[in-house]
């Protein structure tokens, strides 16, 4: 069914054609009305069914609108056909649901509409609908690639989007990687943009923004020792880097000398800084100063026992004293005075660098030596033959200390029955103990002959006996150890009645003896009367032999000193046995007493 354009024909109708349910193989149906309201109306409720096949139904308004108020259920294709709809503007027009049907615009006649088949149902409209394409502002850092430009479109029909587009815009810049922060147009072109509906294109261009490259610049902690120079100061850039060959200028910063103490001290930006084209974050750092390292050795010592320990000195190594700095405090030592021979440590004590330095200490050693002292044995006399006197000895050198005594005693080899002559005296057993070094110096011990007195024992015989032994008596210190004298007294020769003297003669003792000799009297004595005859007649002094002997009458019978009394029984001398031989006899041992021997020869 078409219905023509009017024109000024009354006859004519130039209006809306108004269309209820038909059911047909096709459904053709064209409005060539030009006036306003020359439009196609589907009644709401009714269905347009179609079996053909192709295009089963087509509506078309070739200056008016569609408006299909039965929406999708009015238009049913039951043959496999699509529907076609060629109206003024989609938005004047009502078809359906947009996802139903696909759209043409800037179709501008029949023949045009006639000639379209995108496949399935369409609508086409006269109108031709431009798409403003508009860059997109962006923005990106200094350094970085451009981003990929977008666009934004605006004059989508309802139901179109930007989907039903195909290609790309085309976008140009004269921002490159170098270029400085700042602004720079965005330029849009169509490129490969197409829009198979049928839509124009305008283009705006965008703005791209350059901002500052954000970079962080982060101090490295850093360690260093005290008393040292601080190290370089170093850095990390991170965020997003550093570009295009630029480099910071400038230095980080601290406040750390020389002289600072150990602690950790902040590394600052200082004169650090990047060029406008960067923002830069800047993270401190820390310098920690740490410890010294220094050893600290003890010197090994010595003393002599019983000395003031000395001064207890050290070596300092390491990495050593800086800034004029001293160690304070002193080295210990468990030893003292009375502390004996060894070694003993050298401790730490309350030496001490403070909290600058790290002391690693070494001990040392005092070795404590034995005192030198001398012992000199003093020389010693004695008599032979007694005990040997006390020892005795000097103290020399260093002398004894901490009121040390020496034990033992000294030694001499030299017994009771030594002679005379010197013995050493030696060291003995006396020792001052491991405290001590003795350097010792021997004496003599001298033994003197032992000082005897001999006396020889005054002696008496009667004239005509023999001599008795001579005899000794043995005074002074005596004689000792079994000792005996040798050798035998004499006495001056003679046999008459007088006192002849004793003499040493032979007589003697070892030379382990000093000999005083006294000598003694020995005594011819005329022999006395027997005592039954009491006879005071005297002897007669005794003749020399030139003498004449002088005869007094009546003294015959007194030549023997004897009264021989008148007794008629008396017998004759010349019966006596004793005077039988007076003379040359001399052998009556009743003359000389009991026990005695005559003299020899009758003398």
């Amino acid at each position: 069914m078409h219905l023509l354009d009017g024109g000024s024909d009354p006859q004519r109708q130039t209006g809306e054609l108004v269309l209820s349910s038909i059911s047909a193989q096709t459904i053709d149906v064209r409005h060539f009305g030009t006036a306003a309201g020359n439009d196609i109306r589907v009644l709401a409720g009714s269905v347009l069914t179609a079996s053909g096949a192709g295009r089963a139904i087509d509506l078309a308004s070739l200056n008016g609108e569609v408006i299909n108020l039965a929406g999708d259920a009015g238009l049913v294709l039951t043959g496999g056909g699509h529907y076609a709809i060629f109206a003024a503007t989609p938005t004047g027009s009502q078809i359906g649901s947009f996802a139903n049907y696909a759209r043409r615009y800037n179709v501008a006649d029949a023949a045009a509409y006639d000639l379209l088949n995108p496949g399935g149902n369409f609508a086409a409209f006269r109108i031709a609908p431009v798409l403003t394409v508009t860059a997109n502002d962006a923005s990106r850092f200094y350094g970085s690639a451009n981003p990929a430009f977008t666009a934004s479109f605006a004059g989508f029909l309802p139901g179109d989007g930007v989907a039903d587009l195909a290609g790309a815009v085309q976008f140009t810049t004269l921002a490159g990687p170098t270029s400085g922060i700042g602004t720079f147009v965005i330029n849009a072109a169509q490129g490969s943009l197409l829009s198979a509906q049928g839509y124009q294109f305008s283009f705006a261009p965008g703005i791209l923004t350059i901002t500052p490259r954000p970079i962080t610049v982060t101090a490295n902690n850093l360690t260093r020792i005290y008393g040292n120079a601080n190290p370089s100061l170093t850095f990390t850039v991170g965020g997003q880097g550093l570009v295009n060959g630029d480099q910071l200028t400038g230095a980080l910063a601290t406040t750390a000398g020389v002289t600072t103490g150990v602690g950790n001290v902040a590394i600052t930006q200082g004169t650090l800084a990047a060029n406008a084209n960067y923002v830069l974050t800047f993270a401190p750092g820390i310098l920690s100063i740490t410890p010294r390292p220094i050893t600290v050795t003890a010197n090994d010592a010595a003393r002599i026992y019983g000395d003031a320990n000395p001064s207890l000195t050290f070596t300092v190594g390491g990495q050593g004293l800086v800034n004029g700095d001293q160690l304070s405090g002193a080295l210990a030592t468990a030893a003292g005075a009375t502390t004996g021979v060894g070694n003993v440590a050298i401790t730490q004590g309350t030496l001490t660098a403070g909290a600058n330095y790290a002391l690693t200490f070494n001990p040392g050693i005092l070795s404590i030596t034995p005192r030198p002292i001398t012992i000199t044995a003093n020389n010693a006399t004695r008599i032979y033959g007694n005990a040997n006197p006390s020892l005795t000895f000097t103290v020399g050198g260093l002398g004894l200390v901490n009121g040390d005594q020496l034990t033992g005693a000294l030694g001499t080899t030299a017994g009771a029955t030594t002679g005379i002559g010197t013995a050493a005296i030696t060291l003995g057993t006396l020792t001052g103990g491991a405290n001590y070094a003795i350097a010792f110096t021997g004496g003599q011990l001298s033994i003197t002959p032992r000082p005897i007195t001999l006396t020889a024992d005054d002696l008496a015989k009667l004239l005509g006996l023999p001599d008795p032994p001579l005899t000794v008596t043995v005074t002074g210190d005596g004689l000792v150890n079994g000792d005996q004298l040798t050798g035998a007294l004499v006495r001056d020769p003679g046999e008459a009645i007088g006192t002849f003297a004793i003499r040493r003669g032979t007589l003697g003792a070892s030379d382990n003896y000093a000999v005083t000799f006294v000598g003694g009297t020995f005594t011819i004595n005329p022999p006395p009367a027997p005592a039954e005859i009491n006879n005071p007649t005297l002897f007669e002094e005794p003749l020399a032999p030139a003498d004449t002997p002088v005869t007094v009458e009546g003294e015959d019978d007194d030549r023997f000193g004897i009264d021989f009394p008148d007794q008629p029984e008396a017998p004759l001398i010349s019966e006596d046995p004793l005077l039988d031989d007076p003379v040359t006899s001399g052998g009556d041992a009743s003359v000389y007493g009991s026990g005695a021997v005559p003299p020899a020869g009758g003398q």
